[in-house]
């Protein structure tokens, strides 16, 4: 049982937006590090990338043809051919041609290319018949795609894989950029079972871990360690200790209440894990702690699922992106219709309702209660209804945070 004069301290609920703030003041500064290109997919550069070279590097032939050095007749001599690859060092006079292939270097004095559907070629003559060509039709020019020492992409860009492919193709191997968090998990509960071991009378099979580590995993992070202990103060602390020493972030699910085997907060104090705030004016949701030790950052969710999950969404999503250097860390929010009524029940509290956002439309979802985890997994956003709030009728715009699924 908590009896510590700090936890009664803090024993009173602070607002939505007063944590959010709180986790955005308090949040470790971001940590940069050189990776290779190949592992750079969803990390954010730290530094902006400048382009070494133009692309093309070379005026370039945007189509398989002929390259000509117009003059005023329709035919032209044929004098060779050049690839893709060709180090080209031929030279056109008015009135020749080269057969040239997409992406190859445009032979010197050309200044137009001809798609090969529009020639008519015998022997050592090509010949356009039926089409208006025209100076700098087809060809590439040198810098138009980018142009050497412009940035090629700026900082806080996160790398998808276009940009992958942009970097490598101004030579770039490695990239500076922030550094993803090490987060660890920790369950906690006397009533837990690991899945697919027996299931005794009085236990059910615990879930929070897999739905959590699918949650980071979501975000590009791999979980670093997932370690169970049961409702026991000193094997909390143990657990906690040991996670704090490899990890930058630490997600505790269960035992963060205030029932007679709840300890985690009791075993944060001990392990000197400083509270930034316990406990929201919000459903579900409520008893959520945060705190930090030196620059590792932890958070005591709740064992109800449904809650957890809503608490990591509101809290630790944005934490851990502003750690990544993310530029917008919070979820998308939208208003849209209300398909049907909404009755809320303390008016004094946010409330985040299970809902499908369909088009402009929202409908609220059946089995809202913080242990139902089905209705979590058919969302695809949750409606937030803010305090003094009564509720809200069928047709009412409502706002809407949308799920990253």
């Amino acid at each position: 049982m908590h009896n510590s004069s700090s936890v009664q301290a803090l024993n009173f609920m602070i607002s939505v937006q007063d944590a959010l703030a709180i986790l955005q003041e308090k949040t470790p500064k971001t940590v940069t590090q050189e990776v290779d290109l190949k592992q750079a997919l969803g990390y954010v550069l730290a530094e902006d990338v400048y382009a070494t070279l133009s692309l093309p590097p070379f005026a370039q032939s945007a189509m398989d043809g002929y390259a000509l050095c117009l003059h005023e007749a329709n035919t032209y001599a044929f004098k060779g051919e050049v690839k893709a690859g060709d180090n080209s060092t031929h030279t056109l006079l008015p009135g020749e041609a080269f057969r040239i292939f997409t992406g190859a270097k445009i032979p010197s004095g050309a200044n137009c290319v001809v798609m090969q559907e529009y020639v008519e070629r015998t022997n050592d003559t090509v010949c356009i018949p039926n089409h208006s060509i025209n100076e700098n039709d087809n060809i590439r020019p040198v810098g138009s795609h980018i142009s050497a020492g412009e940035v090629a992409v700026a900082k806080h860009h996160i790398l998808n894989p276009a940009t992958v492919g942009l970097l490598a193709s101004i030579g770039v191997s490695s990239v500076k950029v922030y550094a993803k968090p090490k987060i660890s998990i920790l369950i906690s509960g006397n009533e837990l079972t690991k899945a697919g071991e027996p299931l005794l009378e009085g236990k059910i099979y615990e879930s929070n871990s897999w739905m959590l580590d699918a949650a980071i995993q979501k975000l590009g992070i791999q979980t670093y360690a997932i370690s169970y202990c049961e409702d026991n103060l000193e094997e909390i602390k143990t657990q906690v200790d040991k996670l704090l020493e490899v990890s930058d972030v630490v997600l505790i699910s269960g035992g963060i209440s205030v029932g007679d085997y709840d300890f985690v907060y009791q075993a944060l104090e001990d392990c000197g894990v400083s509270p930034l705030f316990y406990k929201i004016r919000q459903k579900p949701g409520k008893p959520l702690f945060a705190g930090k030790k030196e620059n590792k950052m932890v958070f005591g969710l709740p064992g109800n699922p449904a809650s957890s999950l809503v608490c990591f969404y509101l809290y630790c999503y944005p934490t851990l992106l502003q750690m990544m250097g993310y530029p917008v860390i919070n979820l998308p929010q939208i208003k849209v219709r209300l398909t049907s009524e909404i009755k809320k029940g303390n008016p004094k509290l946010d409330q985040f309702l299970k809902a499908f956002v369909s088009g402009n439309e929202v409908s609220l979802l059946t089995g809202q209660e913080s242990y139902k985890i089905n209705s979590f997994s058919s969302a695809n956003a949750l409606i937030h209804l803010p305090p003094q709030e009564n509720g809200c009728a069928a047709g009412d715009l409502v706002d809407v945070i949308m799920l990253p699924w």
